[in-house]
């Protein structure tokens, strides 16, 4: 009896997780379901799909939207110029995804030698799940004081 309730237990973890245990590296430093700080809903301009803010840290809080179990997640930034850098994302998933569309921010160190911090920064966005998607551009703009 208690190996069958070890083992439902074990089964129920698995499938509690959801798709959380597999998925690609990411570069993020911390990741969290939600926007970052200050931003709210009304302060979204209505069909924003990605929101980049450069924190006072040399950060980037980068805040895609999609399935809450299988959260697109940066897993590699590559710096154009000082103005302009690419970054690719992937899916973080093992298997059927959630259809809860909602925000996850991803915390990303920069080098200010290879980046302005102080600056707006074009970012390209690829998907690296999907090669037939189209890039997103967006600019991250420094947190105003």
């Amino acid at each position: 009896m208690a190996t069958t309730r070890a083992w439902t237990v074990l089964v129920a973890s698995g499938l509690l997780s959801g798709c959380g245990g597999n998925g690609p590296d990411t570069i993020a430093e911390r990741v969290y379901q939600g926007l970052p700080d200050g931003v709210t809903p009304a302060t979204l301009h209505g069909n924003e799909s990605s929101i980049a803010i450069i924190e006072h840290d040399h950060r980037l809080a980068l805040t895609l939207w999609g399935s809450g179990s299988c959260p697109r997640l940066p897993v590699s930034l590559h710096a154009l110029n000082r103005h302009s850098i690419e970054i690719t994302v992937d899916k973080k998933t093992s298997g059927v995804c959630t259809a809860d569309l909602g925000p996850t921010t991803s915390v990303i160190k920069l080098d200010p030698e290879e980046i302005d911090t102080a600056s707006e920064v074009a970012i390209t966005l690829h998907d690296s799940w999907d090669p037939n998607l189209p890039a997103t551009e967006i600019t991250a703009r420094p947190r105003q004081p």
